[in-house]
């Protein structure tokens, strides 16, 4: 079975940090190599960030970083769009 491609949101979720925070570790740091990336599938765009879910785990691991959240399967074309406002009375 193939491990799972995540986003830079989807990795963010499962270790309940930002996005922000996610693109500091692929850059690694003295104390802990960069977060492992994989290179985007041919449907996908050329410069698409994308992770395999079991190096990230192994990543993890290593580096003894707590994975709080399974990732959850990311929407095929969604869209973000404004919050829904409250009804006015």
């Amino acid at each position: 079975m193939q491990s799972q491609r995540l986003t830079i949101p989807q990795v963010s979720t499962m270790f309940g940090v930002t996005s922000m925070t996610i693109l500091h570790w692929r850059k690694g740091s003295a104390s802990r190599k960069p977060l492992p990336t994989v290179k985007p599938a041919k449907h996908e765009p050329p410069n698409a960030v994308r992770f395999d879910q079991s190096k990230v785990e192994a990543w993890a691991k290593r580096h003894e970083i707590e994975i709080v959240a399974k990732p959850a399967p990311e929407a095929a074309g969604r869209k973000r769009g404004p919050k829904p406002r409250k009804p006015t009375s």
